[in-house]
């Protein structure tokens, strides 16, 4: 028989067999996936880390969260709170009895045991601590050098006579078990009248180029009636003049009841392209102007009581601005044209925001004293390096 005779037969069951061996080289690698274990359950906990409130709204947890605009000073976001998830190590008793109900101050225990009275009572110790604290900051930033400084103690004690408190605000009432080390600081505490503050808020403003000075003192001076004479010379167009870019400045324009100027600053909206309306920069000087011998929920309740000022500020700016595209005033065709242009940074924010005294069904979550001075370091760390300190309960995010 010749060798060419066979190389077809050979040639046929070498490639059987070379099909044959890749059959079952395949299922022998597939023998360890059907017996590899089940994965081990984690050893940790894995959760959401989101900080509280605070003292006025202290009912839901809340998230620093940073504004989308390329020309913002950054954001507060804390170290622990970088990531939507991290691991949280198993927490030690008196962590536990924190969580689940004390309140930093209060001596009585965890509310679960002790009803609406309890929650009452919590209510007024938040009040009372913020209250404190508030005025605190007042001083302390008054007395500082730096002109921003002294702008937001100013700014903060005409939003502090604005929010439906009296003039000058009573301390709460100081109930048993609570800590009553503030009562002191209210009791004794002076604030220059209201008129006096616009007065120098405005001067500021003038010997200054910094836009949020410009953006304070004009709505110290749109409430103000009568106003001082330098609200006249301010005028009400020194931020938008600053920042045309600014959707914020425009908007704040539109809101200054200069009927003259709302189609102008409608076309300045529309033109804009960025909105920054410096939330945070008041929250973050009461942080710093908070001494650290102070208790620290009055420290931890004056910061989240001033951002809550501010944001409803913020709100009242927004809403009035919106007034200029109501349903009658879009009836002129150039009027609702300009409304067209404006309309992505006029989206009302579906957080609205208030600024009412603290809610008496408040939470005790996370306002054991360990978490709250934590949390106020890292935002006092965090304000000393030039960042705005927010929480996430209506924060405006106005985007196009």
């Amino acid at each position: 028989m010749k060798l060419a005779s066979l190389r077809p037969h050979l040639a046929f069951w070498g490639l059987r067999s070379a099909w044959v061996l890749a059959v079952a080289l395949w299922a022998l690698a597939l023998v360890p996936w059907f017996e590899a274990p089940a994965p081990a359950p984690p050893t940790g906990r894995v959760v959401a880390r989101v900080a509280p409130r605070g003292a006025a709204s202290a009912a839901q947890p809340t998230r620093p969260i940073e504004e989308d605009t390329p020309s913002a000073e950054p954001i507060y976001v804390a170290q622990r709170q970088r990531n939507a998830l991290t691991a949280e190590p198993a927490a030690s008793p008196a962590e536990r009895a924190g969580r689940e109900g004390a309140v930093c101050g209060l001596t009585d225990g965890p509310a679960a045991a002790s009803g609406d009275a309890m929650q009452s009572q919590k209510a007024s110790h938040l009040a009372r601590q913020a209250a404190a604290g508030l005025l605190q900051a007042v001083d302390n930033l008054r007395a500082r050098a730096e002109p921003a400084a002294q702008a937001a103690g100013l700014w903060l004690r005409v939003l502090m006579a604005r929010e439906g408190a009296a003039d000058p605000p009573p301390p709460p009432t100081c109930v048993a078990g609570t800590d009553c080390s503030a009562a002191g600081a209210l009791a004794t505490s002076t604030l220059p009248t209201v008129a006096a503050v616009v007065d120098a808020l405005a001067q500021l403003a003038l010997a200054h180029n910094d836009p949020w000075l410009q953006q304070i003192a004009q709505r110290a001076c749109d409430g103000a009636q009568p106003g001082p004479a330098t609200c006249a010379t301010l005028g009400t167009r020194r931020w938008s003049t600053q920042e045309p870019d600014n959707a914020a400045a425009w908007l704040e324009l539109l809101a200054a009841r200069d009927a003259q100027a709302a189609d102008e600053a409608l076309y300045g909206v529309g033109q804009a392209s960025r909105f920054d309306n410096q939330r945070g920069r008041l929250a973050a000087w009461v942080v710093q102007a908070s001494p650290e011998q102070a208790p620290a929920m009055q420290r931890y309740a004056a910061w989240q009581r001033a951002d809550e000022l501010e944001r409803a500020a913020n709100a009242r700016v927004m809403a009035a601005a919106a007034r200029a595209c109501s349903e009658s005033a879009r009836r002129d065709a150039n009027r609702a044209q300009l409304c067209d242009g404006a309309a992505r940074w006029l989206a009302a924010d579906p957080r609205a925001a208030t600024a009412t005294e603290p809610s008496a069904a408040a939470s005790s979550r996370a306002l054991d004293c360990a978490t709250i001075e934590r949390q106020w370091r890292e935002a006092r760390d965090a304000a000393q390096r030039g960042a705005r300190v927010v929480t996430m309960q209506g924060t405006t995010a106005q985007r196009p």
